[in-house]
């Protein structure tokens, strides 16, 4: 009672524990049904994903949610939007593909469908290339299916118009296709074989997606011994499989490589090529699964969507009737029908369209697996987290289909009854997996559909009234079978003509003046739009200009970027707009934006931009000087926010105010306190002019908007008092002392003894700014090389102002607002919070940031340089001019053309960032979490006219941005709880305004600097049980120099004794022969093998250790045997952790750990008998065993100070040989005699070997396995899968280290997961199957495996490996050389799980031993 009481407490508590910890793992995945022990939560969904389940789903839990399958999250994305984005979005990071139980053990990882990593990755590449070689795409391929449309029309046409199934002829038919592509020939429809591998694919495909599905991934264990689907659908992958490696056979004996003709064919030539390429996947098994999969995916999906293509011809019989009209009026009744055609038959190409959608055939992809940790949709999807789209709410979502759950070719037609695209239609998944036989698929649909429709016209039989249009659920939806008949017809055109009758009527008066004017102006807009056209047709394509307007209309009279992004989409990267008569290039994307902005304007513009550089840097830009000014800003930025005591207020006027006075300082060598009032002034004016500069034209403005007013006054105001200062400085300067950017300017205009102009004058008469900033680049009255005048330098000085100001603040306010977003709508924690973690770890909270800093802080670094690119304040850069007649991108482009390169479209070119839509800072990253450039990063513009203060800007963001997030955490007033995120367009697209809410960090983040190096973990961890058990003595248990001094000599000795030589391996022949007899006698008869193998193991370390071996009555050999089989019983079990967590009071509590403990004191006093026998007898000269050598090593070092030998380290290390020695590796041979019987195929191919190599008679010897390869595989399974030792005994760090990039204290315990690496699904194909093919190459050669470690690793690697594996194999091999071992009669079922304790045990089992 009292043991039922504990085990149902045990079984409560670990359910609790396992719900409560599938509580805490789905707090940072999206939202979904609460997931329970074992099952998870697709109880949910009743364990099948329908279409009702799925939408109720979304329903409930929104469009992106969670699944937990037993332990395994799986991530569902429910309609277009999060289809597209999910499996698009950082679309490599999802690429992997679902490993599972049941699918590994129906591919074995290998292939293209259900592989991963570098096996995927080969496959699909050799597919896809070696597809096209075959003719994908091309006539190739496209006569083989008008091969097969020919003899499935030869089909319906014998049948004579009666009732068909047609479901068989059209898999025949398009199976053929991809027979013919793999196999190089096709099968006729009365082929048994070739029945027989469509009703295996048939069971496959009916087994996914199906209820027995799900269960058997939940309970595998269990479902894998039923007779059931599971059972089916691995009986036909077999035969498959089988059928497959028929046909290689085949080809090889043919041995067309040279001249290859099929995919087979190329696979071989593949092989050969690759046999000698270390990373190369290409081999049979691969070669095998990978035509399966091309098998399965071209064969099922398409005859199954051409099954529903003509159940829906029957259903809406006028569909039908008007596709075959436009067959008939397109092409003639004994045309060919080809893929080329469907540009001809849109109606036709629109249905077949249809057709994919509304039937919808593959509900779910299959689903994918996070390869690394990654952002999907705004979550944090991390490392291994399951995928699954639902493709069927892409091709239902009534956002983007207006009659969803209709058939409606409509879908796919314009207004004009054109084809168009839908971006909705994913009927072939997207991203890296996405359907590598789409283009096939199509190909056939079409080709097959049209020849139908153009010679038969498909009918419901006689007396048939209703069609079932209910999906049969399974891997694919199929239509229930259903019968047509097929009556031919003939092409008839239906041409209709109209007669357009044209009367002449005689003018009865002249034209008025009216009528001649409208004339005239129709003329010249005629003529000016024929003007137009010829001069566009040597510039890159784009919209057509209108006389006047040019392209303006179609702009609505400003360049936005999403007008570029659509004329793009409809014209190219590069295209050309027009204002009024004025052409403008648009550079669209990276490429052409990088490869086409390399312009500049005359000297001008050389001598003043190079005068700027080079002045900046002698100010200190990008140096400390700088920084100094920048921390000084921050410091008064910070203080006036701290004064704000956690109030709202709006950024904008503080940030703005900071920002200007660093280029202040630099400009005029002071700064502006934040009160004052021109200061105010001078900002509202350049905010003004900002927002004025972007009009197209002005002179239109001039006339039409009132605006421009309000900006000449700004003008004059910011005239004014740059004039003041710059009379200010000439006052002021003293001409060995230049400080300021004022100062060296005016040194410069000396030098070259210009004549100063009237300011005032100027400014108010030749203001023009047309179209751009201000067009002041006039000509000097001095020398006509020089440019340096105070109208240049006013000029040089607003410009300087206007770039230096307003963009970096607004790019600081855009970081305020994207931090606060991040905190709104944070999955695990934000940006805010890890910038924050950053500073705190790397500075400090007092540090004053220098730009240097930002070597350190890479994902500080890497959230600022995201800032930049996604609020991408400057959409287009200012236009410039080609200089000369020049060559870009392949178009002529004539001197004077305006160039407009589209910032936008760069930072946000989906083919240059993973998520351009999203803002992610790991778009400047790498996987380790350094910082990386990246080449389409182009705030700052490129080529000649890059921005000239990039420097001071990136300066000025990240020390401000730092500083700001040191010392605040910002977030939103209460209450507030939306945040608008859209621009208000402008020269540069600022954020709207918002009120933000300063909270002041009391927090301090302090951080050890110490770095250690790594070192060994080679301690042992002394629990309280081992305690009481060893005390800290021997070899196993010890630490520190007991260990090391014992390990030592325990290893010398072995040696000695003949480990790894011929001397010990006659010990195990001579135990493997007694082995032998023992079965020999129960001639036949069932019996458990658990002690005769325990027997013969353990006298092997008896006659190491103690000189001798003990017969098989020896009582006090048996109850030595029982002891140490209890020990392990105990080790592991719930009273042994009762023990360690409180050895106080267990020690004191009678229990099984006395029991345990007790059996260990059976053993030491075992040990000890012997001792004394060796110790009465006297050591001999030359030592005979173990013991003999320990006592010998005692005398020999009784004077040494820091000995250890002593008679109880010998007692425990005796010990530690023999628990180490015997139960283990007679624990691995009773699984192997296990496996032996549930594998009777694998006992076999081991005696056919055993006979074929050695015979029946050879004495087996360790050297033998060389010569063995598949038995050697075969005990290396036996090791890996019976996995006795699931986790390494525990260490202990013996110093402070780093493990792994942690840093793990003196003391801290390291358990190593042996079982994880047996059982890694990235070095084991088939990680949970029983596989001797894991140890053995394409050519059936045995290969060791990085992977096996059953003898743990390190330092404290097992002492006795050498001598276990010369055990196992010579034991093994001379057992299955003499027997053949099957269950008793009567006994159908093994149970192969395991009995845990100390090591994984069998259960007690019978076998028969059958000579042989």
């Amino acid at each position: 009672m009292m043991i039922s009481v504990i085990l149902i407490s045990l079984v409560l508590f670990l359910l609790s524990a396992q719900f409560l910890n599938l509580q805490w793992k789905s707090r940072g995945f999206p939202p979904g049904p609460t997931p329970f022990p074992i099952i998870g939560s697709i109880w949910w969904i009743n364990f099948r994903a329908d279409h009702g389940s799925l939408k109720k789903l979304a329903k409930t839990y929104g469009n992106i949610c969670t699944l937990w399958m037993g332990h395994r999250p799986m991530v569902v994305l429910y309609g277009f939007q999060a289809v597209k984005n999910g499996l698009t979005n950082n679309s490599e990071d999802v690429s992997g593909r679902l490993q599972t139980i049941i699918f590994n053990k129906m591919s074995n990882g290998k292939g293209i469908l259900v592989s991963n990593g570098l096996i995927w990755k080969q496959q699909r590449h050799f597919g896809i290339g070696t597809l096209r070689k075959l003719g994908m795409g091309n006539k190739g391929m496209e006569r083989g299916i008008q091969t097969e449309a020919h003899y499935l029309v030869e089909f319906f046409r014998d049948k004579e118009g009666e009732a068909v199934d047609p479901s068989f002829p059209i898999v025949h038919a398009v199976s053929n296709v991809i027979c013919a592509v793999v196999f190089g020939h096709r099968f006729s429809l009365e082929d048994k074989t070739f029945r027989q591998l469509i009703e295996a694919f048939n069971h496959i495909v009916a087994f996914g997606n199906s209820y027995f599905y799900y269960i058997s991934e939940v309970f595998p264990w269990f479902v894998e011994h039923l007779p059931g689907p599971l059972r089916t659908a691995k009986i036909s992958r077999d035969f498959v499989h089988s059928f497959v490696r028929q046909e290689i056979k085949s080809h090889r004996e043919k041995g067309r490589t040279d001249e290859p003709e099929d995919f087979i064919d190329f696979y071989l030539k593949q092989i050969e090529k690759t046999k000698k390429v270390p990373s190369s996947t290409f081999d049979e098994d691969n070669m095998v699964q990978s035509v399966f999969d091309l098998f399965l995916g071209g064969s099922e999906t398409t005859a199954t969507t051409l099954r529903w293509a003509l159940l829906y011809m029957l259903v809406y019989p006028d569909i039908q009737d008007k596709v075959q009209r436009e067959l008939d009026t397109v092409l003639s009744p004994s045309h060919l029908i080809c893929y080329e055609d469907r540009k001809k038959l849109p109606y036709t190409n629109a249905v077949i369209h249809e057709i994919l959608r509304f039937s919808s055939i593959i509900l779910i992809t299959l689903p994918r697996e996070a390869v690394k940790d990654t952002t999907l949709l705004g979550y944090h999807v991390p490392k291994g987290t399951l995928i699954m789209a639902n493709v069927d709410s892409a091709l239902f979502d009534p956002a983007y289909w207006e009659t969803p759950h209709q058939f409606n070719p409509s879908h796919f037609l314009d207004k004009g009854g054109n084809f168009v695209t839908r971006e909705a239609f994913l009927a072939f998944s997207a991203g890296h997996r996405v359907c590598l036989g789409e283009t096939i698929a199509k190909m056939e649909l079409f080709i097959m559909f049209c020849s139908l429709l153009q010679k038969f016209k498909f009918t419901v039989p006689e007396g048939v009234k209703e069609i079932n249009t209910d999906i049969i659920f399974g891997s694919t939806m199929k239509p229930h079978p259903y019968k047509l008949c097929a009556n031919g017809v003939f092409g008839m055109l239906f041409p209709e003509v109209v007669a357009l009758g044209i009367t002449k009527t005689p003018r009865s008066k002249m034209l008025t003046v009216s009528e001649v004017l409208v004339f005239f102006v129709v003329s010249l807009l005629l003529i000016q739009f024929l003007k137009l056209q010829w001069m566009r047709r040597k510039f890159p394509p784009g919209p057509t200009p209108y006389p006047f307007f040019g392209n303006l209309l179609q702009m609505n009279f400003k360049i936005h970027h999403e007008h570029l992004k659509k004329m793009a989409k409809i014209h190219g990267n590069i295209f050309t707009l027009w204002f009024s008569n004025t052409p403008a290039v648009v550079l669209q994307g990276f490429q052409a934006v990088k490869e086409g902005v390399m312009f500049s304007n005359g000297h001008l513009w050389k001598q003043q931009r190079r005068f700027g550089m080079a002045t900046m840097r002698k100010m200190g830009v990008g140096k400390k000087d700088q920084d100094y000014v920048l921390q000084e800003e921050a410091a008064h930025l910070v203080e006036y926010l701290q004064k704000t005591n956690g109030k709202p207020l709006d950024p904008t006027m503080p940030v703005v105010h900071t920002v200007s006075n660093v280029i202040c300082s630099i400009i005029f060598g002071h700064r502006f306190s934040r009160d004052d009032e021109n200061f105010h002034h001078l900002i509202e004016s350049f905010d003004t002019l900002a927002a004025f500069i972007y009009e197209l034209s002005p002179w239109l403005a001039g006339h039409f908007l009132p605006s421009v007013k309000k900006m000449k006054s700004c003008v004059d105001f910011m005239n004014g008092l740059l004039v003041k200062e710059l009379e200010s400085h000439k006052v002021k300067r003293k001409h060995d002392e230049n400080r300021h950017y004022i100062d060296y300017y005016l040194d410069e205009i000396e030098k070259v003894n210009l004549e100063v102009y009237d300011f005032s004058r100027w400014f108010t008469s030749s203001f023009v700014c047309h179209n751009f900033l201000f067009n002041s680049y006039l000509q000097t009255k001095g020398d006509a090389d020089a440019t340096y005048d105070e109208r240049n330098l006013i000029q040089t000085v607003a410009d300087l102002f206007i770039a230096g100001t307003e963009t970096t603040a607004t790019t600081l306010l855009w970081a305020l607002l994207y931090m606060i977003v991040c905190c709104i709508f944070k999955a695990e924690y934000s940006s805010l919070e890890k910038v924050q973690k950053e500073l705190d770890a790397v500075v400090g909270c007092s540090h004053a940031f220098c730009y240097e800093d930002r070597k350190k802080l890479p994902y500080t670094n890497a959230v600022i340089h995201e800032i930049q690119r996604y609020s991408n304040i400057l959409l287009i850069a200012l236009p410039r001019l080609s200089v000369k007649d020049t060559e870009l991108l392949g178009y002529h482009i004539p001197k004077n053309t305006v160039v407009l390169a589209n910032i936008d479209s760069v930072l946000a070119d989906p083919g240059k960032w993973e998520t351009p839509d999203q803002f992610n800072p790991g778009h400047f990253l790498d996987k380790d979490g350094n910082f990386v450039n990246r080449e389409a990063f182009l705030p700052f513009a490129i080529g000649h006219r890059v921005c000239m203060g990039e420097l001071l800007a990136k300066m000025e963001l990240f020390i401000i941005f730092c500083t700001l997030l040191q010392a605040f955490t910002f977030t939103l007033p209460e209450g507030v709880k939306e945040v608008n995120t859209k621009f208000v367009f402008g020269s540069t697209m600022k954020p709207p305004p918002y009120q933000i809410l300063v909270i002041l960090n009391g927090f301090q983040a302090v951080k050890d600097g110490m770095t250690t190096h790594p070192e060994d973990v080679s301690g042992r961890l002394v629990s309280p049980f081992f305690r009481a058990m060893a005390k800290g003595k021997g070899i196993m248990l010890a630490t520190g120099h007991t260990w090391k001094q014992q390990r030592r000599f325990a290893l010398r000795t072995l040696r000695n004794l003949g480990l790894g030589k011929r001397g010990l391996e006659y010990r195990v022949q001579e135990e493997a022969h007694y082995l032998v007899d023992f079965f020999a006698s129960m001639k036949g008869k069932p019996v458990n093998p658990s002690f005769p193998l325990v027997h013969a193991v353990s006298n092997v370390i008896c006659a190491v250790v103690f000189g001798h071996r003990f017969s098989r009555e020896d009582e006090a050999f048996h109850e030595l045997i029982k002891a140490t089989e209890h020990l392990f019983k105990f080790g592991g079990s719930f009273f042994h952790h009762l023990y360690e967590i409180f050895p106080w009071l267990m020690s004191r509590l009678p229990g099984p750990h006395k029991k345990a403990l007790a059996c260990y004191d059976v053993l030491s006093n075992f040990t000890q008998r012997e001792i004394r026998m060796h110790t009465e007898r006297g050591t001999p000269e030359e030592p005979q065993d173990f013991i003999d050598f320990y006592l010998d090593h005692i005398e020999k070092s009784k004077d040494e100070p820091r000995s250890t030998y002593n008679e109880d380290n010998m007692i425990y290390s005796i010990n530690d040989l023999f628990l180490g020695g015997s139960e283990t590796s007679s624990t691995t041979l009773n699984w192997g005699l296990l496996y032996m019987v549930a594998n009777p195929d694998i006992q076999e191919k081991v005696q056919k070997e055993l006979d074929a190599v050695l015979g029946p008679s050879k004495l087996i010897c360790y050297e033998d396995r060389r010569e063995l390869p598949y038995t050697n595989a075969v005990i290396h399974e036996i090791q890996r899968f019976s996995n006795i030792i699931s986790t390494g005994m525990p260490r202990v760090c013996v110093r402070n280290t780093t493990l792994l990039g942690f840093p793990l204290k003196k003391g801290t315990i390291v358990l190593p997961n042996i079982a994880s690496s047996l059982y890694d699904p990235e070095h084991w194909e088939t990680p949970r199957q029983f596989n001797p093919g894991h140890f053995l190459d394409k050519d059936g050669n045995f290969v060791a495996q990085d992977a096996f470690l059953p003898f743990s690793i390190g330092h404290r690697v097992c002492l006795g490996e050498h001598l276990a594996r010369t055990e196992l194999f010579i034991f093994f091999a001379s057992l299955l050389q003499a027997f053949t071992f099957r269950l008793p009669e009567g006994v159908t079922k093994i149970n192969t799980e395991p009995i845990f304790g100390g090591t994984l045990q069998p259960h007690p089992y019978r076998v028969c031993a059958i000579p042989r």
